[in-house]
């Protein structure tokens, strides 16, 4: 029998004992933080989502070079790493509301600019805001739901990652018809920018979980025994989001250069894999409670792994690379969110500092991985497509690992 909320041991991602929090894990508190962030992570995928159908009309009304504005996504990705190195530290030491309303802000502030910038500096300078604001808040939110809600962070954070693709996949859709209907970009930003009040209401009302008090033992320190495996963590998350982008942003190219199908019917690809990314959160928040968020993650590697080869093996078919590209975003779907719940959780005095690492790493395979793969499509569309094969195996590999190690340091898992 599984033990009620109230009785339940405060145990962490592979059964460890944790701190006990304070009361605001009751669900009267839960609930709102968990749509906050929901809503807060939404208005990143719409942001990002809708950028790149965006640039021919920022284009156009700047009049600077289209190759230019590539400068948006490095300003963007700079910006949000350098916010979490520096807020995670922060986060073991002091109360996270006024991290998580400061990020809010400039979100806010860079949307609001986005519209009204008429020049490229302007421009940038929105960039880097959402940039700065929404890695203030990636990692904000994850500490904040990890602290708040303990065993089921994972099941949490899956809901919010979930929200984050639907946003990355509306986010285009919007943009098309806006465009189409008025000719101009600047109701977009407007219109998601208002959507951060009510996520700013929610976190400037609700009572919010403060870091474990220093007198815990390691407070915002990471332990010998756990540093290893935050390391793995952090590897699993710069392959994952190494392949998420890489896949996701080359599948496209891929399908093009295997088939001779029109490029309607070739946009199927990555939409449908972006589609089922966000979906499988959902499934990852409502799986069984028997399902250890651990294997999970493997099990979802190995699954991503399998759907790349398939990808792979069906070149020049168009309905198997559709349906194997769904096939990848289903896998990948859960492995992020269940990550940073394990990172929180494996050293909760050092939950801010162990997320912020974890978080990085994913930013700099995101950044790093997706280039190598478009060097190697250069070479020929299985070179490309192997990459993802080749990281998603590694993915699975270092998973398995991270097992052994946290097995061995806890004795057998709880379920």
């Amino acid at each position: 029998m599984v033990a009620s909320e109230r009785t339940r041991p405060n145990v962490g991602y592979h059964g460890r004992r944790m701190n006990r929090q304070p009361d605001t894990s009751r669900a009267s508190v839960r609930s709102p933080l968990v749509v906050a962030c929901a809503i807060g992570a939404a208005v990143a995928g719409l942001t990002i989502g809708g950028l790149g159908p965006l640039l021919p009309a920022i284009h156009e009304r700047l009049h600077v070079p289209l190759g230019d504005l590539g400068v948006l996504f490095g300003a963007n990705f700079i910006a949000s790493l350098a916010a979490t190195i520096v807020i995670g530290p922060l986060l073991d030491r002091y109360q996270p509301r006024l991290f998580l309303l400061a990020g809010l802000g400039m979100v806010l502030a860079g949307l609001a600019l986005f519209s009204l910038a008429t020049t490229l500096p302007l421009v940038i300078v929105a960039a880097a805001l959402t940039g700065l604001g929404g890695g203030v808040n990636a990692l904000g939110s994850a500490v904040l739901v990890s602290r708040a809600i303990g065993t089921r962070a994972g099941r949490a954070l899956s809901l919010v990652n979930m929200a984050f693709g639907l946003g990355a996949f509306v986010g285009p859709l919007v943009v098309a018809a806006l465009i189409a209907f008025t000719h101009q970009y600047r109701p977009y930003f407007i219109a998601i920018a208002v959507l951060l009040l009510l996520p700013a209401a929610i976190f400037a009302r609700t009572p919010l979980p403060c870091p474990p008090a220093r007198g815990t033992g390691g407070h915002g320190v990471l332990g010998s025994s756990d540093r290893l495996a935050v390391g793995l963590l952090a590897l699993v998350a710069f392959c994952y989001l190494g392949a998420e982008i890489g896949f996701g942003g080359w599948i496209y190219i891929f399908v093009l250069q295997t088939g001779t199908t029109s490029t309607t019917i070739a946009s199927w690809a990555p939409a449908a894999y972006w589609l089922a990314l966000g979906l499988s959160s959902l499934g990852a928040a409502l799986r069984p409670r028997s399902w250890r968020g651990d294997y999970v993650v493997l099990c979802a590697a190995i699954a991503a792994s399998t759907m790349a080869f398939v990808v792979l093996a069906g070149r020049g078919s168009i309905g198997v690379e559709i349906a194997a590209a769904a096939g990848v975003g289903l896998a990948l779907g859960p492995i992020y969110p269940l990550s940073l719940a394990a990172a929180a959780l494996t050293s909760p005095a050092a939950a801010g500092r162990a997320s912020a690492v974890v978080i990085a790493s994913s930013q700099v395979g995101g950044a790093l991985l997706p280039w190598a793969q478009g060097r190697l499509l250069a070479r020929g569309p299985l070179w490309g497509l192997g990459l993802t094969l080749a990281v998603c195996l590694a993915m699975a590999a270092l998973q398995a690992g991270l097992i052994g190690v946290l097995r061995s340091r806890s004795g057998p898992p709880r379920r």
